[in-house]
C-alpha cells in the first residue's frame, strides 16, 4: 500500500466515524470572480464524478472587492468515496484557491 493509499484510507475512516452515510455534504470553495467560473466548477464536478452537486441557496458571495468568490456546493453523497472525489476533483481547477 502507498503512502497516498494510505492517506486515503485514513481520510475515508474518519469521514466514516463523523458522518453517517448516504448524509448531505456541504463544500465551501473559495475561487477567483471570473465570468462563468462558478458554472464551470459546479458543471465540472458534476461531469466527472456523476454526483449532484447543487450551488446551495444563496450560497454564492463576493469578497469586498469582487476579486473572489465563496461557493457553497451540496450534495447528497452515498459514500466516503463521493466525498473524496469531489475534493479531488476540486483540486483540478486553476480557478479554485480554496476548498473545505
Amino acid at each position: 500500500m502507498t503512502d497516498q493509499d494510505e492517506d486515503e484510507a485514513r481520510l475515508r475512516s474518519l469521514l466514516e466515524d463523523q458522518h453517517e452515510f448516504p448524509c448531505d455534504y456541504s463544500f465551501k470553495v473559495i475561487c477567483r470572480n471570473t465570468p462563468g467560473t462558478q458554472e464551470s466548477i459546479v458543471a465540472g464536478v458534476r461531469d466527472r464524478t456523476g454526483l449532484a452537486l447543487a450551488l446551495a441557496k444563496d450560497g454564492m458571495k463576493a469578497s469586498r472587492k469582487g476579486n473572489y468568490v465563496s461557493l457553497t456546493l451540496n450534495v447528497r453523497a452515498n459514500l466516503s468515496q463521493d466525498v473524496l472525489d469531489i475534493y479531488a476533483c476540486l483540486r483540478t481547477f486553476d480557478s479554485v484557491l480554496q476548498y473545505f
